[in-house]
């Protein structure tokens, strides 16, 4: 199957995550992670945290915004032997959603 070198799978990571139903029919999501640090890759620990507020009007229709990696303006996550570092970027973005 496969294999895996020394260090280059994150050992420990914690996941927080809220959600509360507001009034008038509004929603809001807090999700904070933190991922050790990747000794094999030299790639650091970090800490983030992805939040939403959404807006459901009836049964079919769903609007929300959308940050993710709101702590830091990028963050690497993984370094492979022979790939490009990836690096994830602090994003915002409009949802919509309609259920038929």
């Amino acid at each position: 199957p496969g294999f895996e070198f020394a260090g280059t799978s994150h050992l420990n990571q914690a996941y927080l995550m809220s959600s509360w139903d507001l009034p008038r029919k509004f929603e809001f999501d807090l999700m904070s992670r933190y991922v050790e640090n990747l000794t094999g890759s030299n790639v650091p620990a970090y800490t983030n945290l992805d939040a939403r507020l959404g807006w459901r009007p009836n049964e079919k229709w769903e609007f929300s915004i959308i940050g993710q990696n709101l702590l830091a303006q990028h963050h690497t996550e993984f370094i492979g032997l022979t790939t490009i570092p990836s690096a994830v970027n602090r994003g915002v973005y409009a949802q919509v959603v309609w259920r038929h």
